[in-house]
């Protein structure tokens, strides 16, 4: 019995020991991986201070926002970019860009608010580059010969900034033309890129490619020259002529669509003899490629026209759905309805719309197949809340009196956004869910948000109101959706994105030159002072 009881107490003491051998918490690095990374930017940034390894490793370690991106990278928020707002109390030449995310609101399921999360500041206006993994980049041009470049990270309210100077073509007789530009993520490498394309022309009229493209982080800008006639043709398809001229297809799009490490533009190739091609010119991050792809029968009318079935085809809009680059075309139907109630003729007319989505299933092969198609269809008693962003749809440019209708597409994943802008509210129709959404913005409950986007709206004139092919614009465009006040679609995009925590800071190169602070009045004046044009990597915090 005795001996029983000392085998029994034995064991005790062995798992006390052993229990005692354990510490009773995780180690740092295994809280860091494993739970840290799978909280929110904002529960992240009340952790900074818990330890020296926290607070270097939530600030500065670019691995451990790779982990934190990489976990929430099926969490894509709807986020707004509203640019070139200027207030009157502002310095004279300072235009703003502010950036939002969506926010649902409790009350009520149509509508949403703006949250403000970060605003940049610019000594004119910009133009947008491209939105990747939660990072904004802009550019704005300079009469000095140099682009500036701007990349902000909304979460973190940081903007990284540096200039890229406009290329040497050499040679004599020689000319460049700014064609597009784009901002992307190469997952291979796991670097961000810009890219800047001009297209050249030597004295001979021979036709090219300059592409400068910088790699954040690195030290300067790697310049990328081809000819035209270099380019390899589609398949089928015989060789680019040297002489083939190469423009956008709309001077308001020049910023890329990204869609699986690619960048896309839609241009227009026009040969030596006059004719026009549409095509897509494609820009491979990682091999740092240039590409012509052909698009799909369907999607290459130069001049929209209304057709013998009342069909007014204009809308072709560029995305990615489901993984792949996609072309959109839209149409506005003119249904007419004739009855006759006491032997009195009327016809009434209504408009049915829809999207046809083409997507490039083989890249190589360069097959395209339509993959689905969706009617939309407003419901009446939300039609007239709001102005109807569906008359405003298409994009079209019959004549020098008519502005461009800047009704825009947003892809991401298996859904599909059409998406307006007035100045005051943003409009946006979910095709997949059939979904009708208005986003207060001169109507928000926040003064701060009310007092932007009636600050946007200063300046924006309303449209005039000619015909289109003989038809009354009434007709075409019904009476509330025509001829009142509409924003530049340059001027805004509708994204989705997922939280990035990323610090600018750590793109800056090691050795490189870094200036830090704290408003772009003061790195305007550095740069002023100094003269230091071509100077790379300034951090505005």
């Amino acid at each position: 019995m005795k001996s029983v009881m000392n085998d029994e107490e034995q064991k005790k003491r062995h798992i006390q020991n052993q229990t005692d051998d354990v510490s009773p918490h995780l180690p740092e690095e295994l809280v860091l991986e494993n739970i840290a990374t799978r909280l929110s930017a904002r529960d992240l940034s009340g952790l900074i201070t818990v330890s020296k390894l926290w607070y270097n490793s939530i600030e500065n370690d670019r691995g451990f926002a790779m982990s934190h991106f990489v976990n929430h990278e099926n969490n894509k928020n709807l986020c707004f970019n509203l640019h070139n707002v200027t207030y009157e109390t502002d310095h004279p030449n300072m235009i703003r860009s502010y950036f939002f995310n969506l926010e649902k609101d409790s009350d009520n399921s149509h509508f949403y608010d703006f949250e403000l999360s970060s605003v940049l500041g610019s000594a004119g206006s910009v133009e947008p580059v491209g939105n990747c993994n939660g990072l904004s980049c802009v550019k704005r041009p300079s009469a000095d010969g140099f682009e500036e470049i701007f990349i902000t990270n909304p979460v973190r309210g940081e903007t990284l900034i540096f200039t890229c100077l406009t290329p040497e073509i050499g040679g004599v007789g020689g000319s460049l033309e700014y064609l597009c530009h784009g901002f992307g993520f190469d997952s291979s490498s796991q670097e961000y890129k810009v890219v800047v394309t001009y297209t050249t022309s030597t004295a001979d009229n021979g036709q090219g490619f300059i592409c400068m493209v910088v790699t954040l982080g690195a030290t300067s800008w790697r310049k990328i020259v081809i000819s035209t006639s270099e380019i390899s043709p589609p398949p089928g398809c015989s060789p680019f002529p040297s002489q083939m001229v190469t423009r956008m297809w709309k001077d308001t799009h020049r910023s890329a669509t990204i869609c699986a490490g690619d960048l896309l533009w839609r241009i227009t190739n026009t040969a030596n003899d006059g004719y026009k091609t549409e095509m897509l010119l494609l820009f491979d991050i990682h091999n740092e490629k240039i590409q012509f792809l052909q698009l799909p029968t369907e999607c290459t009318s130069l001049v929209p026209t209304m057709n013998e079935n009342d069909c007014l085809e204009i809308g072709h809009h560029l995305l990615e759905f489901k993984g792949y680059p996609c072309v959109a075309r839209s149409e506005k139907i003119m249904i007419t309805e004739r009855v006759i109630p006491d032997n009195e003729y009327t016809e009434f007319h209504y408009f049915r719309f829809k999207v046809h989505l083409y997507i490039l299933k083989d890249r190589f092969q360069q097959i395209w197949v339509e993959d689905e198609t969706f009617d939309v269809r407003m419901k009446e008693e939300r039609k007239y809340e709001f102005q109807d962003p569906f008359s405003r749809y298409f994009d079209f440019s019959f004549g020098n009196n008519i502005s461009t209708h800047p009704t825009c597409i947003l892809g991401f994943s298996d859904q599909v956004i059409l998406y307006w802008f007035d100045g005051g509210c943003l409009i946006f129709y979910n095709l997949l869910m059939k979904h009708y959404n208005v986003v207060k913005g001169n109507r928000s409950c926040i003064e701060q948000n009310r007092d932007i986007f009636e600050a946007k709206m200063v300046g924006i004139t309303p449209d005039t109101e000619p015909e289109i092919d003989g038809y009354d614009i009434d007709i075409l465009f019904p009476v509330d959706g025509y001829g009142d006040i509409h924003c530049p679609c340059i001027d805004y995009q509708l994204h989705a994105q997922v939280e990035n925590i990323i610090s600018l800071k750590t793109f800056i190169p090691e050795g490189g030159e870094v200036g830090e602070f704290d408003c772009y009045n003061e790195f305007q004046q550095f740069v002023t002072d100094t003269g230091r044009k071509t100077a790379i990597w300034y951090v505005l915090m």
